[in-house]
């Protein structure tokens, strides 16, 4: 944000100037050779002017290094030709929600709570005593679901 403002008041003063220096310019009536060495000082003074950077952050992923790998647009590690299931009985609310289709905070922790409450499911079909998953929702994330305890 501080840095568009920057941006912002940077281009704003260059648009002035350059109003102001092509006024002056006609007033001078200068040559075009000269009009066109003014604008190459110019340029060149904006160049040296710091450039604003940005860092990106890297994420670091450990796989087995003897199978290769694919990134989804998660950017979760995925095993080609084999689809990395999530296990119901050991995901957080953030996991559940990313990679079941049709489930939200609320009904991620309501299987979380759920879990807590009466331990570890021992089939997928067990989902359906959770509130708010129905068989719909069962039936689209089945084969994405594991249950180990």
């Amino acid at each position: 944000m501080k840095n568009s403002r920057f941006s912002l008041r940077v281009l704003f003063g260059l648009l002035c100037l350059c109003s102001v220096e092509s006024v002056f310019c006609q007033s001078q009536q200068l040559s075009f050779e000269q009009w066109k060495a003014k604008q190459q000082q110019h340029d060149q003074r904006l160049k040296q002017q710091p450039k604003h950077t940005v860092q990106l952050q890297q994420r670091v992923v450990q796989v087995q290094p003897t199978q290769p790998v694919s990134y989804v647009a998660t950017h979760t590690p995925q095993i080609l030709g084999e689809q990395i299931k999530l296990n119901i009985n050991t995901a957080s609310q953030d996991e559940i929600v990313a990679k079941l289709e049709g489930i939200g905070r609320k009904k991620a922790q309501a299987v979380i709570d759920y879990r807590q409450q009466h331990g570890h499911f021992k089939r997928v079909d067990d989902l359906l005593q959770v509130k708010g998953i129905g068989q719909k929702t069962l039936d689209k994330n089945r084969d994405k679901i594991q249950i180990n305890p």
